[in-house]
């Protein structure tokens, strides 16, 4: 084996936590080399006009000969560099990420090399990045927002439960359909053409035959209600809309079509919303009371209030930590990370529906992933930097996930997929790197001084 043999190497630190090392190989390393590499090929080797066998070797002049000493030497090239890089690497006392690569021109190297006789090899690699600290990383005083109680969500969310507890009954013959009344109707699209006039028959995907509609303009694309309104019952009209710019799934193939509605009125129904009684609390729930009620609405409101409020104390922390820590980012990191950010947005886009498959597909290429890590460069770095600290400081501290809660949380993610598989190792990694990240924050704000700052909520869209 190469590896056996001792290697002269100097290693010196370079930017972004990586290291250079300098090595000079043998002569005897060299000749090994060469000579490991000739009996590899001899094992697999296919010379024309040669019958090797078990213990039937080709002579190595023969695959000299056949496969040119450039080959050979370039598998020779790449014993040396696997053995010489490793026991360096395992001097030094580091631990190396990703592949190292040579500082030469490998091509050059190749030419260079003589069995027998020394060789010096720059070879350049990652290595797990150093956290240093220029404070202690407790005692903050930062300030974060918490939500203000938002009244309107609260009333939204009772709206809807009313919604869905909602009784109809049948409007005379000759009611004029309202606002907040629903209407069972038969409608069929039908493209309108650039010239106005009526085009083929689009497919049924927003129409059909006793189809509710509540008359809300909320619920339904613009210009449906506004047609609808005053409707009655047996009543037939013709209704002009514009399907909106993007829609996803199957109605994307309607996605900013003009079209025209052929509607017919079979019924309309009123529709009465329950009060805020019991009675109201009991048809949601057996036995649940209204003032129960009311504290289950306000409780999963909270809820969500304080995740909001958590995640400005952590960005709160996130940002102070960073003052107190230096920590210089290899590139393999910087590319693994970017590479899952940008496989993220590419599923996001797909989600939403906004680009079609084959755009996406268009858009995932090498020169677009550079492009976006150089975009996304600074924020991938502070991304990173935030996480090794936070690692860092729960290995000091002693600090460790729960593995019930991994548990938990994987159990979770295997309903959600719904038998589908999934790469179960890498979705426990990133489980357990986010319950750390929440354990180590709150392990820091407990610690720490937390101003809170009382924002009103968002307006609803």
């Amino acid at each position: 084996m190469v590896n056996q043999v001792d290697f002269s190497a100097v290693t010196n630190p370079e930017a972004n936590s990586s290291m250079r090392i300098s090595v000079t190989v043998p002569g005897t390393a060299t000749q090994k080399a060469y000579q490991d590499a000739l009996k590899d090929l001899s094992k697999r080797a296919k010379v024309p006009g040669f019958t090797a066998g078990p213990n039937k070797r080709v002579p190595d002049q023969i695959l000299v000969n056949y496969y040119g000493a450039q080959l050979i030497k370039t598998s020779a090239l790449e014993l040396i560099t696997d053995s010489a890089v490793k026991k360096a690497i395992e001097d030094a006392g580091v631990r190396a990420i990703g592949q190292a690569e040579l500082v030469q021109d490998p091509e050059s190297l190749v030419a260079t090399l003589t069995p027998g006789e020394p060789l010096h090899l720059d070879v350049k690699v990652d290595i797990w990045p150093e956290v240093k600290y220029n404070g202690p990383y407790t005692g903050f005083m930062v300030t974060a927002e918490a939500p203000a109680f938002d009244k309107e969500r609260y009333d939204a969310t009772m709206d809807r439960l009313r919604e869905r507890a909602c009784t109809t009954a049948a409007a005379p013959a000759d009611y004029a359909a309202g606002k907040g009344d629903a209407v069972i109707v038969d409608m069929y699209p039908f493209e309108v053409l650039d010239d106005g006039s009526r085009g083929d028959a689009l497919p049924q995907l927003a129409g059909g035959e006793e189809v509710e509609i509540v008359l809300d303009e909320e619920k339904f694309m613009p210009g449906l209600m506004e047609g609808l309104l005053g409707i009655t019952a047996g009543q037939t009209r013709e209704i002009a809309v514009n399907f909106p710019e993007r829609l996803g799934g199957a109605a994307a193939v309607l996605s900013g079509k003009r079209a025209v509605f052929d509607v017919t009125c079979r019924e309309v129904r009123t529709r009465a919303l329950p009060a805020l009684d019991d009675d109201f609390a009991n048809a949601i729930r057996p036995g649940l009371t209204m003032a129960e009620l009311r504290e289950e609405v306000l409780s999963a409101l909270n809820q969500e209030g304080d995740k909001k409020k958590n995640e400005s104390r952590n960005a709160a922390l996130e940002a102070a930590l960073l003052e107190r820590i230096t920590c210089e980012i290899p590139e393999t990191l910087m590319t693994e990370r970017a590479r899952q950010k940008f496989a993220i947005m590419m599923a996001d886009m797909k989600a939403q529906g906004t680009h079609s498959d084959e755009e996406l597909r268009g858009m995932i290429t090498p020169e677009n992933f550079n492009k976006y890590k150089d975009i996304a460069r600074g924020s991938t770095t502070k991304q990173l930097q935030v996480s090794l600290a936070l690692s860092d400081i729960a290995e000091k501290e002693g600090l460790q996930v729960n593995p019930l809660e991994v548990d938990d949380q994987m159990e979770l993610l295997r309903a959600e997929a719904k038998g589908e598989p999934f790469d179960e190792a890498a979705a426990r990694e990133r489980v357990e790197a986010t319950l750390e990240k929440e354990m180590v924050l709150q392990w820091i704000a407990e610690r720490s001084t937390i101003n809170y700052t009382e924002v009103a909520p968002e307006p609803s869209a």
